[in-house]
């Protein structure tokens, strides 16, 4: 794992380098903003995908609240780590190494590796999850995608609050 991490910090470092940023602040705009902003928008292709599905008949009004409600969650938990992690961008990357550290050591893992779990295969993950979800959509398997979404929404309100609460985060 660790040697996944010290590629991530090589390529990050570099890119910083490039664009005449620190490390600190590189990390910051791609693994908070950049990494954020394209998993909050993957989680509004459902939404919109469902918005223009072109059988709008299969469309009924609690999938329709169900896809918004999974978009307004994604907006939401990213305004969280927004709020807590970009702005000063120094002291983000300095709180959101003190959670990491603190996740490490309380999951008796490495802080590379918490690193790797978040940064890398946990948002892998939930970008191709809603992916999946709008195929499902386009496929006309309404409820199978509606199924996905509610158990995304769940899972992700699950984490994010054990997180935040593991923490003691007060938000």
């Amino acid at each position: 794992m660790e040697w996944l991490f010290d590629i991530c910090c090589k390529i990050l470092s570099g890119l910083g380098s490039l664009l005449g940023l620190s490390y600190k602040e590189i990390c910051v705009i791609c693994n908070i903003h950049i990494q954020g902003g394209i998993w909050l928008l993957s989680a509004m292709i459902p939404v919109i995908v469902l918005i223009q599905h072109k059988q709008t008949s299969l469309i009924k009004k609690p999938y329709l609240i169900l896809a918004i409600g999974y978009g307004f969650i994604h907006s939401i938990l990213f305004i969280m780590f927004c709020g807590r992690y970009s702005f000063p961008i120094m002291e983000g990357f300095d709180v959101c190494v003190k959670d990491l550290q603190h996740i490490a050591k309380n999951y008796s893992t490495t802080y590379q590796a918490v690193n790797i779990y978040i940064f890398v295969v946990g948002w892998l993950l939930s970008v191709g999850w809603n992916i999946m979800i709008a195929k499902l959509i386009l496929k006309d398997k309404i409820k199978s995608s509606f199924v996905a979404m509610l158990a995304s929404s769940l899972v992700m309100l699950f984490i994010t609050f054990t997180i935040f609460d593991f923490l003691f985060i007060k938000m």
